[in-house]
Formats: C-alpha cells, structure tokens, sequence
C-alpha cells in the first residue's frame, strides 16, 4: 500500500463502504452497525446509526491497529464482519479472529487473491440483503491468500494461502 501511495493511489475505501452501505438503506431498521472509531470505520458511516467502540486509532494505521480493532469488535457477538480493504487487510482480519466469525469483505485494495471478498461493493450489499431476509443462510469458507510484491515487480504472479475463514 506504501508503494501505491507513492504512486500516487487514493484510496477507495470510503467511496466503496458508501455504495455498499446506501444499498442497504432500505434495511436501516434491520442492521445494527458496530464500528471503531474514525478512518478504520465511523468516517465511513456518516448517516447511519452506529455504535462505535472505543480505540483509539492513529492517523496512519498499521495491521496491529486493524487487529486490535478486529478483537475488541469480537467481544460484540456480531453476526457479520463487514470490512473494506484488499488481501492485506484480510490477512490482517484472518490474524484477529480465524474462523470464530463470519466475514465478508468490500474489496477496496490494490491487490485482490482471498476468496472472503464480495465482487464489488453492490454485491457485498445484495449478499446482506440475502442475510436479512433469511435467503442466504449458510455460509463456506474462503481462502486468505496474498500476493508476493516483489515477485510481481519481476513479473512473476505467486500468492500465498494465509488460511480460510467463513
């Protein structure tokens, strides 16, 4: 991410959690948002009624922010983990909490391999949509997997499986 910040790469985390969460707008009554506070979540819920967990959360975030974020939001019993970011992120995610929940991620980075990520903001929306109305009521496991940078600078694609998570 340093690299593609340095490219000059603007990040589309907050233009991406807002499509998602505007279709959901027609289940505001049926979803109860937990977040953390700021950039790693409250910024991205302008609009919408939402708890938000007390961390504090630096200016430049690292994964040990992501993960304590992930732990402390485990302690809720949530039904879902919606998160925004790319294969790092879920690395990050995978590191936090395994498989003792379900996540769903709104693909957002620069690098997409894991299986745990919806095909586009939209989509993360209609699958929770599926959730609310009893639709969709199981779910599979998804690999976390990255891709190894310095391979793909030499042209070579090589990911690693980190691990599945449901």
């Amino acid at each position: 991410m340093k690299e593609a910040k340095a490219r000059g790469v603007e990040s589309q985390v907050a233009a991406r959690v807002s499509i998602c969460l505007e279709a959901l707008a027609p289940h505001r009554a049926d979803i109860q948002l937990v977040t953390v506070p700021d950039c790693m979540g409250a910024d991205c819920c302008k609009g919408w009624s939402a708890e938000i967990l007390d961390l504090d959360i630096p200016h430049e975030t690292t994964a040990l922010d992501t993960q304590r974020a992930i732990s402390l939001l485990m302690e809720q019993q949530l039904d879902l983990l919606l998160f925004a970011g790319g294969d790092g992120t879920a690395r990050d995610v995978f590191d936090a909490c395994g498989k003792e929940l379900t996540v769903l991620g709104i693909p957002c980075g620069v690098k997409m391999h894991s299986g745990v990520f919806a095909n586009n903001p939209l989509s993360a929306a209609k699958i929770i949509h599926q959730m609310i109305q009893g639709q969709l009521v199981s779910v599979t496991l998804g690999e976390v997997r990255d891709i190894d940078e310095k391979a793909l600078r030499r042209e070579v694609v090589s990911t690693k499986y980190y691990g599945e998570t449901v």
